[in-house]
């Protein structure tokens, strides 16, 4: 599904792409009373151009140089879903105490190890887990995350003091760690996410599948 998500990477790479070593952001104050620094995309980004086309993403994910495009007769866009790592990690760390309950309840060992970016796990554990999930979600509103760019840390050094002369010199502060552009979550993102899981893992268990990937 060619959603937000696929929208932020190609975001980022186009950042990465053009040199920008900054972003221009506008300060915007929530209901909460925290402040957001929300990028300022240039004007001629406008939906066109945020990702992919379908046609390209297919050519991508299924052809080489040398044979050139193939056609996946069995591939379903309905059943194509994109996720960012953060994403994916938020949606899974949502469903970790359920899928450890579902996989104790019917004797199937459940490793989750988020440092990997990929989880591989029973199909009738993950369908269960989304199931109790969603039903303890009923009539809650997940609220909406506004895109905003997370502020770097800031590395300060002490004063210096030279004993003969008696000079200080003072310390330094200077930004460390990388700009990390957040593309922010519509309202009831994480419960929309997993019921589109749970639908492509109750149609993959009919195929047969026994094990459920996001990775």
């Amino acid at each position: 599904m060619y959603n937000q998500d696929h929208k932020l990477l190609t975001e980022r790479y186009q950042l990465i792409n053009e040199g920008m070593d900054f972003w221009p952001t506008r300060a915007e104050k929530q209901p909460n009373g925290q402040v957001y620094y929300v990028p300022v995309f240039p004007p001629e980004w406008t939906d066109e151009f945020h990702g992919a086309s379908r046609e390209e993403m297919d050519k991508w994910m299924y052809s080489d140089e040398e044979a050139g495009p193939k056609k996946n007769i069995k591939y379903r866009p309905d059943l194509n879903m994109h996720l960012s790592n953060t994403n994916a990690i938020t949606i899974v760390r949502a469903l970790e105490p359920y899928l450890h309950h579902h996989g104790k309840t019917t004797g199937q060992n459940v490793k989750i190890n988020h440092e990997d970016y990929s989880y591989n796990i029973p199909v009738d554990v993950f369908i269960g887990a989304c199931k109790t999930y969603l039903q303890g979600t009923v009539g809650v509103d997940e609220p909406a995350i506004p895109s905003h760019i997370e502020p770097r840390h800031i590395r300060k050094t002490a004063d210096v003091i030279d004993f003969k002369t008696g000079i200080k010199t003072p310390g330094t502060s200077e930004p460390v760690g990388p700009m990390m552009i957040h593309g922010g979550r519509d309202e009831n993102y994480i419960k929309t996410r997993v019921m589109q899981l749970l639908r492509i893992a109750e149609e993959g268990k009919q195929m047969g599948a026994e094990k459920f990937s996001i990775g």
